[in-house]
């Protein structure tokens, strides 16, 4: 008999045998496959080629973390329509910017000019 992974409503996860509907452990709530949770929480967004660089970063990020616009609003607390529309309508600003870097482990730093200039002008 194949097993299933499954959570309950509660959060714990449970390894159950095919057919069974209701969690031992959490006094009868019901259970739906992690396969399915896992599906919702896939991040299914396009990156536009033609975005602001940084943008880009964070999206591409985003998406090797497996961070979907819902979760990475909720770690943040920018809305998910602003992160939404920095896609294709707007600029983010620096604060919410810096929010969702955060939230995905990453912090905008300031370098000066001249210590990135410096190696180019070696080689003239």
């Amino acid at each position: 008999m194949h097993t299933y992974n499954y959570q309950c409503k509660v959060g714990h996860k449970h390894v159950t045998q095919r057919g069974a509907k209701n969690c031992h452990h959490c006094k009868g709530k019901a259970l739906w496959a992690l396969a399915d949770y896992n599906r919702y929480q896939t991040t299914r967004y396009t990156i536009p080629e033609n975005i602001h660089p940084w943008i880009k970063f964070l999206f591409v990020e985003a998406k090797k973390q497996r961070c979907s616009f819902e979760s990475l609003a909720k770690r943040s607390g920018v809305t998910v329509g602003t992160i939404r529309n920095w896609r294709d309508r707007a600029l983010p600003n620096i604060a919410n910017y810096e929010a969702c870097l955060n939230s995905l482990g990453y912090k905008i730093k300031f370098v000066p000019i001249h210590t990135l200039i410096a190696p180019y002008k070696k080689g003239l």
